[in-house]
């Protein structure tokens, strides 16, 4: 007789906030407080482009005028 239990934690509400340099990049950085439980996916255009635990999103000029979703 298999038994399965199953304990989901509710997540946080992230915050994503973004900087921009001097030569055109843009740092987006997602903040989840101090969960070192939950990994960060980045996506663009629905397609997985970073699944880690680095907060944090490098853009470089030529992609943030993409303006892609």
């Amino acid at each position: 007789n298999n038994r399965h239990v199953s304990v989901t934690a509710k997540a946080p509400k992230p915050t994503v906030t973004f900087d921009c340099d001097a030569d055109g990049n843009a740092v987006l950085t997602c903040d989840i407080g101090n969960r070192t439980d939950l990994t960060v996916s980045w996506y663009k255009e629905d397609k997985i482009i970073q699944n880690d635990k680095n907060p944090q999103l490098l853009l470089t000029s030529a992609q943030v005028q993409e303006n892609k979703p």
